[in-house]
């Protein structure tokens, strides 16, 4: 008699209570603790993991050469900022000396860069050479070359 009210009447109640609260009381309860703020959390997670899902489909059915030329691409990027932030000590160095060079060199630039005048005007003025020989003159083609006079 044990038995049969076991399989007849404790095992089906068992099976009733636990439909019952995981289906009519955990939502229910579910629902009461749901709050706007949490719904759109909620809503928005599971967005974030469809939309991994739909990118890892697509990195999934790229072809095999262009997922190696995406990585290599990548390792390039990597190589070369590793050899900025490298190579900017030296850079900064050479940037400096020469900033440093140009300014001690301020004073000596209005003479540098001042009055210039060509060599054939100054032999001209002097009369050195009385022929007509300056840079002002056009160049003459010498078959397919343009020589200058």
């Amino acid at each position: 008699m044990k038995l049969w009210w076991k399989l007849t009447v404790d095992w089906p109640c068992a099976l009733g209570d636990w439909l019952w609260a995981n289906l009519v009381v955990a939502p229910a309860m579910f629902l009461d603790w749901l709050t706007i703020r949490r719904a759109a959390r909620i809503i928005l997670q599971f967005a974030l993991v469809v939309a991994f899902l739909l990118f890892f489909e697509q990195i999934a059915a790229l072809h095999l050469a262009s997922l190696f030329a995406i990585d290599a691409n990548a390792y390039l990027d990597l190589f070369v900022a590793i050899f900025l932030l490298a190579s900017r000590g030296q850079v900064l160095q050479v940037a400096t000396r020469k900033i440093w060079r140009s300014l001690q060199n301020w004073s000596k630039m209005p003479l540098r860069f001042g009055a210039r005048r060509r060599r054939d005007a100054t032999r001209r003025e002097e009369g050195v050479d009385s022929s007509k020989q300056s840079d002002d003159e056009p160049a003459a083609w010498h078959g397919t070359v343009q020589v200058f006079a």
